[in-house]
């Protein structure tokens, strides 16, 4: 959250950003800086898919009607019970490199000795017009859920390492 307020420190910058904050920090933080916060919801420890339709729906009809220039998701990526790396995905407009940059951020490699050759009699339907709306509100709702997925997972590392280290104070105290 930091690395997006530093990178709009600028007031002026701040009001032409709008911000969908997932979780009650996040939200938070963002009210308390001044932001434009235009949707939000807070997860709880067992959330699924159902928690964030709100979210999904609010974001997909953006991107239908190009309410927004760019629509980008950051969020905490999950290494280690030790290291949680910041990550931003570029979710709209949707292009090759972002997505491929995106994939090497997470140091996932694509199989490139796939090839695919054009089809003169290949038929997608209705047609591709649907099928490329479709795939980026499926991709939209994936990547959501992931990136709150892996802010979860971080959370109860976070707790977990500092009951760890509580209880071995603890031991350490009592002799």
């Amino acid at each position: 959250m930091k690395h997006i307020a530093q990178k709009y420190q600028d007031a002026n910058m701040k009001k032409d950003v709008d911000i969908i904050a997932i979780g009650k920090k996040a939200l938070e933080f963002f009210v308390r800086d001044g932001w434009n916060v235009v949707a939000s919801t807070a997860l709880k420890d067992d959330f699924d898919e159902r928690d964030l339709h709100a979210i999904y729906t609010y974001i997909n009809q953006a991107i239908v009607k190009k309410t927004y220039a760019k629509v980008k998701v950051y969020f905490n990526f999950f290494k280690n019970i030790i290291t949680q790396v910041p990550l931003r995905f570029k979710l709209y407009p949707l292009d090759q490199e972002s997505f491929e940059a995106f994939l090497q951020d997470l140091n996932i490699a694509p199989d490139t000795t796939l090839s695919f050759k054009q089809h003169s009699d290949l038929v997608i339907e209705p047609d591709i017009n649907h099928f490329k709306n479709n795939l980026v509100q499926e991709l939209t709702e994936l990547i959501i859920y992931h990136a709150a997925l892996h802010n979860k997972t971080g959370e109860h590392a976070a707790r977990m390492l500092a009951m760890k280290n509580a209880k071995d104070n603890c031991g350490d105290i009592m002799g």
